[in-house]
């Protein structure tokens, strides 16, 4: 008797269908009414499948009679209540069958159901449970794919929600998972489906509990809080599980829950605004109470894709790092503390000034202990020398700042990505006692909306605009300083001991530092309050003699208290009993900069027993030694104190003296924070070794200058260089001057003179030289002169000096050789190769056999191989002479291994390129073949090989243009790889490149940028990877929009060795585009010249054509930005004669080009022509539409030129119909197109449009940095110009001013844009009613105008019309003052009987009848302006139209009012 079914249990059963056997495999799960197990069963096909079965067996029946074929035996008093069961199963099951069959959502989360089945005396429900596992018995690869799981998870549930019905058994064993994509998953549910209705009506008789984690209502079966809530609950439980390997506990179901995600491996490199949602998903789902879980599951995946989004692990983000730990013993400043809060919730940011000692890095580590439910991310950093340096050695997770050269590119880098941080990242900057840093506004965030930064200064800002950002902290009240005070001792508290408190702390300036440095004294000895208070005020009678550093400006009154507590502390240590080993300890603290040292490292490098770590522990209890875990400090004011003391120095002083000197002697190799930290000590050791020896002090120079010249800050390199030379010279210590000489060397040749870079050099060849023949050999010495003949050298060849830099290296050489130095072979190379450019035939053979001889002695050193030789013949465009050695090598191998070794085959893999490269389609396509057949018979049509050869030809094929064949290639590359597992491979990444090349060229930016979205390609470094990625995608990842990526990638390809030429030409060219887009002319202009110099040294152009056209192309496209287009026709003509074919794919873009410099020329049918050239490319290759929205652009514009704006709308409405989101610009030239077809629309009357089209555009060049280009420039302007046909004249101030310095700027700039401009910002002043200084601005530019055309030009003239029409619609009788000058300038320009005249008489006209309403002069000066233009026969002329309407405006107004008074008149007579 049992209710389960054995295992092997055999059922046979029917359905409406058919009839069916299953062999029972195991039990699945068990519920209220039914019993589900995993079956299996044969379909027709004689298939084995497997299903859920799900048997209805209540469990009212307690332990089941079955017959022998397992049908159950009912008794009696149960059969009516049985089959009303089976009524209730039938339903239940239609009802969700039918629901899933109705909505095809559904069906992707729910089993796939087979059959409803009778027999045995009961139902049965068969499910698919094919092709999958059920997810308790798979692992989660990453936390991205559990989010994705858990959000099919959610889905599934809320199609039970909207069907009537909760789960409440939602946990892994209930959920299958298919086996190719986990993201579709299936969720049954064994007889825990709960109605809705029935829970709300309380009639549920059964409650199901997943078991495996603890849900409130269920196992307190507490009806009325089962529903929605209650599978929430479970899924957020679920999570958890998955994460953490167990069930949550109640405890972490409270509100104030706190989650340690250092026990869930797969948040291990999680950034922490994802665990911050992650933690926020746990505070709304696993709650106790039902009232704070999410109410529904939208709102549930609302946050799961929140979490989702936050999991792009190639997203830079902050690390979080810990702050240190307030004391223990502490009084919190709960008020101040809000206000802090309430100050970064305003502004983004504050300063909080104090005193040393008061305390204020204390209360930050308050703060941060009572908000840090805010912030998902907090970094504590201490100031050292720079803002720029300290956002340097912020740690970001995927920065590498080995990447960069410099300091500056990897500050911008990093405070880029500060700025795109939110309002819960929180930045603490310690000791920022500056006044003033010229980095601050640049760090400072935009708004309140950013990140937040607390600054901790002893300084007030010198900059007005920070004064209301600072809060002052006072110090603890009298009350709060008793209270701190008796926390630190034992002292109980009387009436007497609370006024000897008041007069302690009213001595010492109520310092927190002192307070509880005197607290733990008075606990520890048996000195009294009122002693201390004495000592303090001999002291103040005998004033000690101390100097306290003042690295900044301070008050004056901030410098007297300075110097009061400074002289109360010497006191306090002279009477705080210290022994003698701790005084030593603490004088050696001295030394350790403000980012402390490890307690052990600290004990190690005194290399003295007595400073252990008793001694470390005791002074920390005293209050002497900061410690946080095993990181030990000093404060900086007990730093000065200690330092001071006139302490003797003993040996374990110099000990760790020497360890931290060590620990300065790094490199621009070292890692950013090592040299920030490196500086900060070199810096403490410079602020202690002020009275030590002029040789001690020249050490410390000689690190500060090395260290500031691998931080890129030469001027603080030579000052300290220069100084460490005149101290040695002073000590007579010329053993350590040849290597300074050196780095100042280094210094010159990197940031300076190169001829003064080589006198340091010589100064250290002489000077090391000299010490040799006094002192005799020394290695080092020899050295020394090797790294400066290596110095000489390469400033002659860097300066082009090329005679000179060989013969500097053959020095090098014989002086490697007669010392036994190393690196000989290096400095071979060099010869051979400088030797080699200068036809040095005898020098390239002699050195190259020495090479040979050389590198044949050194075993272990690897020969090239021959790929790499013909890789370099191939990059320096020697493509026959790498082709014939190529033959020449298949032939020895074909003789040696034969025809058909494998061997000779994959070598032969190769010879299809050559093939391919000379034009040679037919023998190609056939050894392509062969290679094929090849691979696949060696290797297997599904193997990696064959994967990466498809990547190689997808490649060719579409450089090729052959673009459907090319896409082909790759995608099958890609099915291969994924098959394999291989999706991390270089050769699936290569392949997805190849699509992405491909989805551009055909135009489909969207489908190109979704791939390259999903692709790291920071994964993959070396020169070999750098070359292919960079050929692969670096143009093409420039049009989509990967501006930052492509830039970094291109630097490192020029500045890493070992990259080919050409690479190297197609990243200048990366750079040449971005900084010509950007408007930066000068810096595109040096990258032409880069590319220039690479191109020159090619043996031939055939093999670069391509890069060749991009060249003449963006050369040409300068030399239009310079307003030369006829040069830039000369250019691009050059690039089109490169090619035999002038439909070539490659000349795409250059027809383009070509027909926008002639239409700028005015050339309207050579326009037309080259367009069509376009069309007929685009038809040649079967391009889609997408590719022609550029050219659809180009031609409106030829039509825009002719001022056929309708015409020109057609144009666009086509770009609309084949990419109508282009509103959302994704790339350069979609924001391009949007920009001008706003422009057509303003043009057009259709203001909203044009605003809407144009504002899309600049957002786009906002956010990607072309803040300077043409393109942003001019786009605002034509935003300005929408403005200003509405009169929202206020509105467009802010973009004149903008635009004011940046007019040349603006496409098609001439004269009347610039009055424009300034007649614009005349009237928004004067709308915003500030006249005075609409007045001082129009005659400021008055005097520009003057300078720049001339004191009596037309242009001046007709600038100062222009204001004074300005003046006059505005109502202001400036306007006459502003006429009177140029009827003047007319005067002395002889411009009198002149159109400019008669437009003088106009405007003077229409100020009268407008300003004066004075009808009879008006009229006047419209009459003689009429007489003049028909004296010089101007009829034609529009002015000649404007005059006679205004002249018979006046009249008519002359006659109305004439009219009027005659009525007025009649009226009065009657």
């Amino acid at each position: 008797m049992s209710r389960i079914l054995k295992s092997n249990s055999k059922l046979t059963l029917r359905s409406d269908a058919d009839s069916r056997e299953f062999i029972v495999e195991r039990k699945k799960g068990e519920g209220g009414s039914c019993v589900a197990y995993v079956v299996s069963f044969y379909e027709a096909d004689s298939i084995r499948h497997r299903g859920i079965l799900k048997e209805y067996c209540p469990a009212y029946l307690g332990n089941v009679n079955r017959k022998t074929d397992n049908s159950i035996i009912v008794p009696d008093d149960q059969k009516q209540r049985f089959i009303a069961g089976l009524r209730e199963f039938r339903e239940t099951y239609r009802f969700i069958t039918n629901y899933i069959a109705d909505n095809e959502a559904a069906s992707n989360y729910h089993p796939v159901q087979l059959g409803l089945y009778e027999g045995n005396n009961t139902l049965y429900t068969l499910s698919s449970y094919d092709y999958g596992k059920s997810y308790d018995e798979k692992k989660d690869d990453s936390i991205y794919s559990l989010v994705k799981l858990m959000i099919s998870v959610t889905k599934a549930v809320e199609m039970y929600h909207e069907a009537g019905f909760v789960h409440c058994d939602i946990k892994p064993e209930n959920i299958f998972v298919l086996d190719e994509v986990t993201e579709l998953i299936k969720l049954f549910d064994f007889d825990s489906l709960l109605n809705v209705n029935e829970l709300r009506n309380g009639k549920i008789t059964y409650i199901p509990n997943p078991n495996i984690y603890y849900v409130p209502e269920l196992v307190g079966r507490e009806i009325s809080k089962i529903g929605i809530a209650t599978d929430i609950f479970e899924i957020g439980a679920m999570l958890y599980y998955r994460l953490f390997d167990k069930a949550p506990s109640p405890e972490q179901m409270e509100h104030d829950a706190e989650f340690n995600f250092d026990e869930a491996p797969l948040l291990n490199d999680v950034s922490p605004k994802a665990k911050y949602e992650i933690e926020k998903l746990f505070n709304h789902t696993l709650q106790i109470s039902v009232r704070r879980r999410y109410k529904t599951t939208k709102e549930l995946l609302k946050q799961f894709n929140l979490i989702l989004s936050n999991l792009d692990n190639k997203k830079p983000f902050l690390l979080n790092l810990p702050v240190w730990q307030p004391t223990k013993v502490c009084i919190e400043r709960r008020e101040e503390l809000f206000a802090i809060h309430q100050r970064l919730l305003d502004d983004g940011f504050v300063f909080i000034k104090g005193m040393g000692g008061l305390g204020k890095s204390e209360l930050t580590k308050m703060y941060v202990n009572v908000f840090k439910d805010n912030y998902h991310t907090i970094q504590f950093c201490k100031y050292v020398d720079s803002l720029k340096a300290l956002i340097a050695t912020i740690p970001i997770s995927g920065i590498n700042d080995e990447d960069y050269d410099n300091i500056d590119e990897l500050c911008k880098t990093k405070n880029k990505i500060l700025h795109q941080c939110d309002s819960n990242t929180l930045i603490i900057i310690d000791n920022f006692n500056v006044t003033y840093d010229k980095y601050l506004r640049e760090f400072l965030p935009a708004n309140s909306k950013g990140f937040k930064v607390i600054f901790t200064t002893r300084c007030m800002p010198v900059a007005d605009y920070y004064e209301d950002k600072v809060f002052s902290l006072s110090p603890l009240s009298l009350d709060e300083s008793r209270k701190l005070f008796y926390l630190h001792t034992a002292i109980a508290k009387t009436p007497s001991s609370d006024k000897e408190i008041e007069d302690l702390v009213k001595k010492i300036q109520y310092n927190t530092l002192l307070l509880v440095l005197i607290a733990k004294l008075i606990k520890r000895t048996s000195i009294s309050i009122i002693s201390v208070i004495e000592k303090l005020e001999e002291q103040e009678l005998n004033t000690i003699e101390t100097r306290v550093f003042y690295e900044y400006d301070y008050s004056d009154e901030d410098i007297e208290v300075y110097n009061i507590i400074n002289n109360h502390l010497h006191t306090v240590f002279n009477i705080s009993g210290l022994d003698p080993v701790e005084k030593q300890a603490l004088l050696n603290m001295t030394l350790i900069s403000v980012y402390g040292i490890q307690e052990d490292e600290f004990i190690n490098a005194c290399e003295i027993r007595t400073i252990d770590r008793d001694i470390i522990a005791s002074l920390i209890g005293k209050g002497w030694i900061e410690g946080n875990g095993d990181c030990i400090s000093l404060h900086s004011i007990v730093s000065d104190v200690v330092s001071e003391q006139n302490l003797k120095k003993e040996d374990s002083y110099y000990h760790l003296s020497d360890y931290l000197q060590n620990q300065c002697y790094e490199d621009e190799t070292s890692h950013i924070s090592v040299l920030q930290k490196a500086l900060a000590t070199a810096k403490q050791l410079d602020r202690r070794f002020k009275t030590e020896s002029e040789e001690s002090q020249a050490i410390i120079s000689y690190l500060l200058g090395s260290i500031y010249l691998s931080l890129y800050r030469p001027k603080d390199a030579e000052k300290h260089l220069r100084k460490a030379i005149l101290d040695l010279e002073a000590v007579g210590d010329y053993d350590a001057l040849p290597v300074v000489y050196n780095k100042l060397g280094d210094y010159e040749s990197r940031f300076g003179s190169k001829s003064k870079a080589i006198y340091y050099y010589n100064e250290a060849i002489n000077t090391a030289t000299d010490l040799c023949e006094s002192e005799g050999q020394n290695d080092d010495l020899y050295n020394d002169v090797s790294d400066a003949m290596l110095g000489i050298a390469e400033c002659y060849e860097n300066n082009n000096e090329l005679e000179k830099a060989v013969e500097q290296y053959k020095k090098l050489l014989n002086h490697i050789n007669e010392h036994n130095l190393e690196f000989a072979d290096g400095v071979i190379k060099d010869i051979i190769k400088l030797s080699d450019e200068l036809g040095h035939k005898d020098d390239v053979e002699y050195y190259s056999s020495l090479l040979e001889q050389s590198e044949a002695s050194h075993q272990d050193d690897e020969e090239l191989s021959f790929e790499d030789v013909l890789s370099h013949k191939l990059d320096s465009g020697e493509f026959s002479q790498a082709r014939q050695e190529y033959e020449k090598l298949l032939s020895e191998l074909r003789e040696e291994l034969g025809e058909e070794s494998p061997y000779y085959k994959d070598i032969a893999q190769y010879r299809w390129l050559y093939s391919l490269m000379n034009h040679e389609e037919a023998e190609a396509n056939r050894q392509i073949a062969d290679n094929m057949a090849f691979i696949e018979s060696t290797f297997g049509s599904e193997s990696l090989e064959m994967a990466e050869f498809l990547s190689v030809l997808s490649f060719q094929m579409i450089d090729k243009a052959n673009f459907p064949y090319g896409i082909e290639l790759a995608e099958r590359a890609i099915q291969i790889c994924e098959k394999l597992n291989q999706e991390h491979s270089y050769t699936y990444t290569k392949a997805k490149m190849d699509l992405i090349s491909a989805n551009v060229a055909l135009g489909d930016y969207y489908a190109a940028g979704k791939i390259a979205k999903e692709l790291d390609l920071t994964r993959f470094s070396g020169a070999d990877y750098l070359s292919d990625i960079i050929r692969s995608v670096g143009l093409v990842y420039l049009e989509l929009g990967f501006y930052d990526e492509m830039i970094a990638l291109s630097n490192k390809v020029i500045n890493t060795k070992n990259v080919d030429r050409l690479s190297k030409v197609i990243a200048f060219e990366v750079l040449l585009i971005y900084y010509e887009r950007k408007g930066k002319i000068d810096k595109a202009s040096y990258y032409i010249d880069k590319v220039k110099e690479l191109i020159d040294g090619l043996t031939t152009l055939e093999f670069a054509k391509g890069y060749l056209v991009i060249y003449y192309r963006f050369l040409a496209r300068i030399q239009s930005r310079r307003k030369d287009n006829k040069s830039a026709l000369y250019y691009i003509d050059k690039a089109i004669d490169l090619f035999d074919d002038k439909l070539d794919y490659c000349l795409l873009l250059c027809y383009q080009d070509r027909g926008v410099f002639n239409t700028n020329l005015n050339d309207y049918d050579e326009a037309d022509q080259d367009f069509e050239k376009c069309n007929r490319i685009v038809e040649k290759y079967s391009l889609s539409p997408k590719v022609n929205l550029l050219l659809y652009n180009n031609i409106a514009l030829v039509h825009f030129k002719k001022d056929e704006y309708e015409e020109a709308e057609k144009y666009y409405k086509i770009v609309l119909e084949i990419q109508p989101d282009i509103i959302n610009p994704s790339n350069y030239m979609e924001a391009v197109i949007c920009q001008n077809y706003g422009w057509i629309c303003q043009n057009l009357d259709d203001y909203e449009t044009a605003e809407k089209f144009i504002l899309s555009a600049i957002r786009f060049y906002e956010s990607n940095d072309f803040g300077e280009s043409v393109e942003y420039i001019t786009a605002k302007y034509n935003l300005s110009l929408v403005y200003s046909s509405q009169n929202r004249y206020e509105d467009n101030l802010s973009l004149l001013l903008e635009l004011y310095n940046k007019v040349d700027k603006i496409n098609e700039s001439d004269y009347s844009k610039e009055v424009y401009i300034c007649t614009g910002i005349v009237l928004g002043l004067l709308a915003s009613e500030k006249e005075q200084n609409a007045y001082d601005f129009a005659l400021e530019e008055d005097k520009n105008f003057a300078k720049k055309y001339g004191k009596r030009s037309i242009e001046r003239i007709d600038y100062l019309q222009k204001i004074s029409g300005v003046f006059k619609y505005c109502g202001y009788l400036d306007a006459f003052e502003f006429l009177e000058i140029t009827r003047k300038l007319i005067k002395k320009a002889k411009l009198e009987k002149s159109v400019v005249q008669a437009s003088q008489l106009n405007f003077v006209g229409v100020a009268f009848l407008d300003l004066k309403e004075d009808l009879r002069t008006a009229i006047d000066y419209f009459k003689e302006a009429k007489s003049l233009l028909e004296e010089l026969g101007e009829h034609e002329n529009p002015l000649y139209e404007l005059v006679r309407a205004n002249l018979k405006k006046a009249e008519d107004q002359q006659m109305d009012d004439l009219i009027k008074r005659m009525v007025e008149s009649m009226n009065d007579d009657n």
